[in-house]
């Protein structure tokens, strides 16, 4: 498992439903792409402990716009 991850659970033209898991939790984020902003569902210890909220929102539109057919990514070590 890798140290931060995500699963496209739903994706159209306007909202990307996504579970997240990390090394210390598991949730799951909307991404709302006509208003460019996610929502996180009680994805907080991570973010208290490990990781930076703005590092993932980062990697996550990365992805989103780089990448949009993956329905999987990660970063780091578990």
């Amino acid at each position: 498992m890798n140290f931060f991850a995500y699963e496209v659970l739903y994706d159209d033209e306007h909202i990307r439903k996504l579970k997240i898991i990390s090394d210390l939790e598991e949730s799951t984020a909307e991404i709302d792409k006509d208003n460019h902003k996610i929502v996180f569902h009680g994805f907080d210890e991570s973010f208290k402990w490990a990781l930076h909220k703005d590092f993932v929102e980062r990697f996550l539109w990365a992805s989103l716009t780089n990448f949009p057919e993956r329905k999987h990514a990660g970063f780091g070590s578990g």
